[in-house]
């Protein structure tokens, strides 16, 4: 019997550029977590929630940017947590 205690990992897949995300017109995360698997995930731009899509098979969370990202700088934050309660936060900020 193995205890889960590690949190699960978010990684960015997007270039936060000006240029890459304007051309690209998505932000792109890859989450996972070992042992029990994500239970949840959470995106917001500018302290509001965004909707994120998830791709069980590829682990792929993606944003299509909108309204909610203004000209200029813009906060991000991506919170996941696995079916065990262990958590982990992403911070950011990008221009646009």
């Amino acid at each position: 019997v193995a205890a889960d205690t590690i949190s699960p990992v978010i990684k960015p897949l997007s270039s936060f550029k000006k240029k890459a995300l304007r051309e690209k017109g998505i932000i792109q995360f890859k989450i996972g977590d070992n042992l029990s698997g994500v239970k949840s995930y959470k995106g917001f731009i500018n302290g509001k929630w965004v909707l994120f899509s998830f791709d069980a098979k590829t682990s792929i969370m993606t944003y299509e940017i909108d309204w909610h990202v203004r000209d200029g700088l813009n906060a991000l934050n991506i919170e996941l947590e696995d079916q065990v309660g262990n958590k982990t936060d992403f911070e950011t900020t990008f221009n646009y």
